[in-house]
Parts: C-alpha cells; structure tokens; sequence
C-alpha cells in the first residue's frame, strides 16, 4: 500500500480521495462542484454570490419561532409562514381560514347521537339521510 493510500485511510477511514468542506461560511457540507456545496453553489449560478439571507434554520428549537397566522403553532419554512400557510398565500394571495379543515372531530354533531364521525360532522347514517 502506497504512502499516499495510507495516509488517506488513516484521516477518513477509507481509500480514496478526502472529501472536502463547502468553501461558503459555517457550512459544512461536503463540496461537489466549484468548492461548494449544492446549495450554496444553486445560489451562485441564480444570484451571482451567496445568499445567507434567503437560508433559514431547518432546527428551529425557540418557542418564539412560529407560524406569523393568528393561532398556528407550527414552524415557519418560508416568509415566516408554515407549509399550509405559505400555500395558501401562494394560491389565493391571502389567508384563507374560511378553507382551512377542522380536524379532530370525533363524534356525529346531531344532537343524542353518538356515533363516530365520518364526513362533514356526520356519522355515516346521518351523513347517508342528508
């Protein structure tokens, strides 16, 4: 075995040449063209440099960080609004809570009936009268 083999194996672990580090700061991906990682080279090619203020933090542990819709609870992925949120003002261009399901519902809203839900806040026998 070759100088050269062993003192790769010896600082990754295995033959080969050592992957490299993406060159944009505080990443540390491993680079695949130009230096860079995927993304941050994605970022080069559209935009001309790297764009940190587009990048958002994927482990988001701070109570603070919510969804900016009055009530909703979850992480924000793109303009401070949560995947539900987000697409729904991406396709009416505004909120739409009149759309938005209830979910959990658990029994028929017919008064005295106890049976299990099954569509439109009817059990299935309700849900078949109407």
């Amino acid at each position: 075995m070759s100088d050269l083999m062993r003192d790769h194996r010896q600082e990754n672990g295995r033959y080969g040449p050592l992957k490299e580090r993406c060159q944009a700061p505080s990443c540390s991906q491993t680079a695949r063209t130009a230096g860079y990682c995927p993304r941050h080279y994605q970022q080069l090619r559209r935009h001309g440099r790297l764009t940190p203020e587009s990048e958002y933090e994927t482990s988001r542990s701070d109570a603070s960080c919510a969804c900016r819709a009055n009530g909703c609870k979850a992480t924000p992925v793109a303009k401070g609004y949560c995947p539900r949120h987000y697409q729904q003002l991406r396709r009416h261009g505004r909120l739409t809570p009149e759309r938005e399901r209830v979910y959990g519902r658990t029994s028929c809203t017919v008064d005295e009936c106890q049976g299990r839900h099954f569509a439109r806040g009817y059990c299935k026998k309700h849900y078949d009268l109407n």
